[in-house]
């Protein structure tokens, strides 16, 4: 059926009658190389499905075909001049601005020629204004008619003698003449003087030196007091024992630190008395005390 139809589109008239006498010429095939491939076999399948001389069949639809080819082919673009004849540009005068068109919608702005619609832009913040309403009730602050806090001292006047002058704050005053000190200051000699100026400052030992300087109330306990502590073991420590043997580290460790105050080695050993003294229950059950 397909080849039916394209048979009826390139086949003219005419060339649809079959020719039953054998003296009439017949036509010479046309090239072959000429057409596509494909389609000279679709003319071919078109021939021996309408009967009749198959040859001459063939041959009036390839020289049709031909034909076409050829008036696709010799047909030439036109040029650009062809399709600009009849063809008019218009052309406006050149300004410096575009016109401005009279009727443009409301919140329009034109800038440089362009159109600019406000509502796109952000719009500007306008400053808070307090809203004027009469019911609420306005009251005078007076900063001056408070108690004050006394944070400030008053200077005390010396109604004596003549009136002093108004002073800056004390602490400015202090570091004026810490400032005026340093200045006037000359550098140590050697270092015996600049000793003397660090013990003046609390950077160094007095002189002589002291081993137990600061240490007032220290001065006042014996130095046995720091070494024998097995005294306070008595009456709850057992007398053997895991804990008897760690409680007596503890007092040789104790007895030979040198920062320790009596008062915090007693504390140590009170400390480990009440912790012994919560896990006996657990401790009478692991063995480390005697059950009497």
């Amino acid at each position: 059926m397909i080849f039916f139809h394209l048979w009826l589109v390139l086949t003219p008239h005419s060339s649809r009658k079959k020719t039953k006498t054998a003296g009439k010429g017949k036509l010479s095939p046309v090239s072959e190389p000429d057409l596509e491939p494909e389609l000279v076999l679709a003319t071919k399948e078109v021939a021996k499905s309408l009967g009749g001389d198959v040859k001459e069949t063939e041959s009036e639809l390839l020289s049709t075909l031909r034909l076409h080819s050829s008036e696709t082919t010799t047909g030439t673009a036109p040029s650009l001049s062809e399709l600009f004849v009849g063809m008019k540009v218009e052309r406006k005068p050149q300004s410096g601005m575009e016109e401005v068109p009279r009727h443009l919608p409301s919140g329009t702005e034109v800038r440089q020629g362009y159109h600019i619609d406000l509502k796109d832009q952000p719009r500007a913040r306008k400053p808070y204004t307090q809203p004027r309403d009469s019911s609420v009730p306005r009251t005078h602050v007076d900063l001056f008619g408070g108690q004050p806090l006394g944070i400030f001292k008053k200077r005390e006047e010396d109604t004596h003698g003549p009136a002093a002058p108004i002073s800056v704050l004390p602490t400015w005053e202090r570091l004026y003449l810490h400032e005026l000190e340093q200045s006037m200051q000359h550098p140590p000699s050697n270092a015996f003087v600049e000793m003397i100026q660090w013990t003046k400052q609390g950077k160094l030992w007095t002189f002589p030196i002291d081993n137990e300087a600061g240490l007032v109330e220290e001065m006042k306990v014996g130095f046995h007091e720091h070494v024998f502590l097995e005294r306070h073991l008595e009456g709850w420590c057992p007398k053997r024992g895991p804990i008897r043997h760690f409680m007596e580290l503890v007092c040789t460790g104790l007895s030979k630190n040198p920062h320790l105050t009596v008062e915090r080695k007693q504390a140590h050993i009170e400390w480990y008395k009440n912790y012994f003294n919560q896990k006996e229950k657990l401790l009478k059950e692991l063995g480390a005390i005697e059950v009497s």
